[in-house]
């Protein structure tokens, strides 16, 4: 078998693997899991937790400050979902909210995070980076929605 067979194959294998986890972590997760809330219709009038701006405000922002990072939301059921769970969060609550997922599931956290750095949902540190840009589109939203 040659390098990049057995290379196709070991990532093929730790997929398998990770989604394996990653779903039978699902069923004993917490009711919004860090890897994947669910897109819900939210009114645009529903209060934004931690600041004076509605849901609809909150939107407004984050597609006038980040318009790329709006397209992704707005095109990606799992972005969506994240986006609708992060808004109502600081970065502080949603760092100690990843923290606690992280430690009631060690397993999962061990197979995502290496089933990231063999490259198996694209380039790590790209995806290390999206991760960031969306987090900090979120505190600016945040901060500034009562403008919109």
């Amino acid at each position: 078998m040659s390098n990049s067979a057995r290379r196709t194959f070991v990532l093929g294998v730790l997929g398998a693997g990770a989604a394996t986890i990653v779903s039978a972590g699902v069923a004993v997760a917490a009711p919004i899991p860090v890897h994947g809330p669910p897109a819900t219709k939210i009114p645009d009038s529903a209060p934004v937790k931690g600041t004076d701006c509605t849901y609809g405000q909150a939107k407004k922002a984050i597609a006038a400050q980040d318009p790329a990072v709006w397209k992704k939301i707005t095109t990606d059921n799992h972005l969506r979902g994240h986006f609708q769970q992060d808004i109502q969060l600081t970065a502080k609550q949603r760092a100690a909210r990843d923290a606690q997922w992280r430690k009631v599931h060690p397993v999962e956290t061990a197979a995502l995070e290496t089933a990231e750095n063999a490259g198996v949902f694209g380039d790590p540190v790209k995806s290390a980076k999206e991760r960031k840009e969306f987090g900090a589109a979120i505190d600016r939203a945040r901060a500034a929605c009562a403008q919109f």
